[in-house]
């Protein structure tokens, strides 16, 4: 579940919604996932965009202590009404508490794309809880900031 709260100069919107995903371990070392995101309740009108997504997270066997961990990720997200965007980035976990991750987005279809470029984030884990924060490109807009707190069962 999340609340989404944007702000365009005085004009503000908040809006709710829903992910529903699942994941497979297909081996020891690969997991692939499918999610449906923005289930959502219109607010002032505006819905958040459906998007179906689709991805996959590879460990790769090699690292540079006992503790840690580099993981390659793969995904594409299909929204409706929109070219697809899929993006690729690696993360390297500490202790299974701290991960750092960089990445790539790129926006089929678009020359000038608001989803196109370098991405980077980075979080902590503590028990079922994860606190995140990304920063991504967003064209004309300048950078996105996104934090987010999960809690996994």
């Amino acid at each position: 579940m999340k609340l989404a709260y944007d702000q365009i100069d005085n004009s503000g919107n908040l809006s709710g919604a829903l992910d529903l995903g699942i994941n497979s371990q297909v081996m020891a070392d690969l997991t692939t996932g499918l999610a449906i995101k923005n289930i959502g309740l219109a607010a002032d009108d505006h819905l958040l965009p459906l998007a179906l997504c689709l991805g996959g997270a590879y460990n790769l066997p090699y690292s540079l202590s006992p503790q840690d961990m580099f993981t390659v990720f793969i995904d594409v997200e299909i929204k409706h009404d929109e070219n697809p965007v899929a993006g690729l980035g690696v993360e390297y976990t500490y202790l299974k508490l701290f991960q750092v991750r960089i990445g790539w987005n790129q926006n089929f279809g678009q020359v000038n794309s608001n989803r196109l470029g370098f991405t980077a984030g980075a979080g902590i884990t503590y028990q079922s809880w994860i606190l995140d924060y990304a920063i991504a490109p967003q064209g004309d807009l300048g950078l996105s900031h996104k934090v987010g707190l999960q809690y996994g069962f």
